[in-house]
């Protein structure tokens, strides 16, 4: 069973990924590994992820205490629906639901969906990122993909550049190393602190979190974060008044906001 970053045709035969131009069979790959066709079969990676879960250890997971709480001697019983969601090179996401002892698992697109901004600054990021990509559907992954931080740096140096000063290091950095791991590992405090990279961090946890609360009232249930992203920028998410469990809590009605404080939030 291989699995991929793309939608997988019900069949499980054919694989188109999304980030790469890049598109195989189950007969290609049969092939070339040597193996009968019929022995080869493709899942989407998140379908994949979901399906994992269960017989993950306790350990493995990092529940994020501002969440509601969840069952310590096995978290994924916590609730019976999960939504997953993890950022990386792309925003995959996924669900499992379980129900008479068995688990259900299935792929998703959500990541593909139009992004809903929260605020007026989010609505002037969508206009930014359209004009400076050419765009015009801004998706929930244009703004969470790992590139997307650097976008986002832009659009704060472009509007906040007269309160928010430019440090040299960073753009000598820019040039030998992933600009958006440049940016995270200032606001981690692994390279030299920069207001800057840190307003943009910020602003993108706050999206990230909200984009987790709608996960969480779309399925009305967990979240579990998974993802490339996810354990690189995790102790950020954990506190209270983090950007990210304000984002995730950023509902106008208060009875969901009382409902978004009775699903749990856990990190893979």
């Amino acid at each position: 069973v291989g699995a991929l970053a793309g939608p997988v045709s019900k069949d499980g035969k054919n694989v188109t990924l999304t980030n790469v131009n890049w598109s195989t069979t189950t007969q290609s790959v049969a092939k070339t590994l040597g193996i009968n066709e019929e022995d080869a079969m493709f899942i989407n990676d998140f379908a994949a992820i979901g399906a994992g879960l269960p017989i993950l250890k306790n350990t493995d997971f990092h529940h994020l205490p501002w969440s509601s709480q969840i069952d310590e001697n096995n978290p994924i019983k916590t609730v019976s629906k999960w939504k997953v969601t993890g950022p990386g090179t792309g925003l995959g996401k996924g669900f499992i639901i379980l129900k008479d002892g068995k688990i259900f698992i299935s792929d998703s697109e959500g990541g593909h969906v139009r992004f809903a901004p929260a605020n007026e600054e989010q609505e002037k990021l969508i206009a930014f990122i359209k004009r400076k990509t050419g765009i015009n559907f801004v998706s929930q992954e244009t703004v969470l993909r790992g590139s997307a931080l650097k976008l986002i740096y832009d659009f704060v140096k472009e509007t906040y550049y007269d309160s928010i000063t430019e440090i040299s290091w960073i753009t000598d950095k820019f040039n030998t190393e992933d600009p958006s791991a440049v940016i995270s590992k200032s606001a981690l405090g692994i390279y030299p602190p920069s207001n800057i990279c840190n307003y943009a961090h910020n602003l993108y946890e706050s999206i990230f979190g909200s984009i987790v609360g709608d996960d969480a009232m779309d399925i009305k249930g967990g979240v579990v974060l998974a993802g490339g992203i996810t354990p690189k920028i995790l102790r950020r998410l954990i506190p209270k008044d983090s950007p990210f469990s304000n984002g995730f809590f950023n509902r106008d009605l208060p009875n969901f906001r009382t409902l978004a404080e009775t699903l749990p939030v856990i990190a893979v």
